[in-house]
């Protein structure tokens, strides 16, 4: 039998964590759970932990970032074992993936799995679902930390295509507050055509997930990328040009309607939703600090949000418990942390108040 380490990050919701691991207890031989809550419900956790005997349970205070994905690389180096089963509190596994889980990665040759993660579940997987790789080597995955992001698979990422086999993201789970951070960190996601090609294909990845590490034998992949270029090319954009108003709009709509198929139901409000999204991005681009704010962009999309804070390394988590324990955390955090890094880096004087 390999040893497994089931890695969970939650934030304020003991119960949740709580029971999605009684709920995949017998699965694994160790659990790292990152937990980005206040003093009383860390208080909270460890009692309810020594009360269950839940003696696999080992956890780490990490200040809360508005999301986990910049703490995911610490995350793994907690993980004793190098395969490791990634789950969000709001996500859960199907019966038959627990039951057979071991037979999964003896699977010879792969490095990593991609599992359907049925996005709309309730109580029964049903919905669309898109591919997630979440079961994987510690030593041959990467996260740069940039929001639900794909892990980076430096081996062979094979396809669990058994239709048993699945996550479910259950939507009584969800927190209702995530919604409203993610859409904080927006204007961090301004995009060059560069960025702009690499997400586009991101997406088509995530939705259909060919079985090889690098995609390169993908045919679709290939007209996505030459229709891309073609575009670029006839119009005159330059790869470290900002996206035109155009660009940010069907990438919006493109998005939002693959989504919807997938659904196999069509939005109302996606075109509601492009306007609005248009708004805000036409208001980042005027306001003082756009110009700022894009080149930040660029940074954490080429090298990752965790390597430009050095979020991987346990003495800059623990320096950050320490400054910010007691004070305002979460997304804004989070903000004020890429501003302050960016203009120490570029001697950039203070501005007032940050993340404005």
């Amino acid at each position: 039998m390999k040893p497994i380490t089931v890695l969970i990050f939650s934030r304020n919701n003991v119960a949740g964590a709580i029971e999605l691991i009684q709920s995949v207890y017998g699965l694994a031989q160790e659990f790292v759970l990152i937990d980005s809550s206040g003093q009383k419900q860390r208080a909270e956790l460890r009692r309810t932990i020594s009360a269950l005997k839940l003696d696999k349970i080992r956890t780490f205070h990490a200040v809360a970032l508005g999301y986990a994905d910049p703490l995911r690389m610490y995350g793994l180096s907690k993980c004793s074992n190098d395969w490791v089963l990634y789950l969000d509190v709001d996500e859960r596994v199907s019966e038959r993936l627990k039951r057979e889980l071991q037979k999964v990665i003896s699977r010879p040759g792969c490095d990593a799995f991609a599992i359907k993660r049925y996005e709309e579940a309730g109580d029964d997987a049903s919905g669309f679902f898109t591919w997630q790789v979440r079961l994987f080597r510690k030593s041959k995955v990467l996260y740069k930390g940039l929001l639900h992001e794909q892990a980076e698979v430096n081996g062979k990422l094979c396809r669990i295509e058994n239709s048993d086999f699945y996550l479910e993201h259950r939507q009584e789970l969800r927190n209702p507050s995530s919604g409203i951070e993610y859409s904080e960190f927006e204007q961090f996601e301004r995009m060059s055509y560069r960025t702009y090609n690499e997400k586009m294909l991101e997406y088509f990845i995530k939705a259909t997930m060919p079985e090889k590490k690098t995609f390169s034998n993908n045919i679709a992949k290939h007209i996505i990328k030459g229709w891309l270029f073609l575009y670029e090319s006839v119009t005159l954009r330059k790869q470290e040009q900002e996206l035109g108003n155009f660009d940010y709009l069907f990438y919006y709509l493109a998005k939002s309607m693959g989504y919807s198929l997938k659904r196999g139901r069509l939005y109302g409000g996606t075109i509601r939703g492009a306007l609005e999204y248009l708004g805000k991005v036409r208001e980042w681009k005027s306001s003082p600090n756009g110009k700022e704010f894009f080149e930040i962009s660029q940074i954490i999309n080429k090298e990752g949000v965790i390597h430009f804070l050095g979020l991987e390394t346990e003495k800059t988590i623990l320096a950050l418990n320490r400054k910010y324990s007691g004070k305002r955390q979460g997304i804004g955090l989070l903000k004020e942390l890429l501003i302050e890094k960016y203009r120490l880096l570029h001697a950039v004087p203070s501005r007032g108040k940050k993340g404005s």
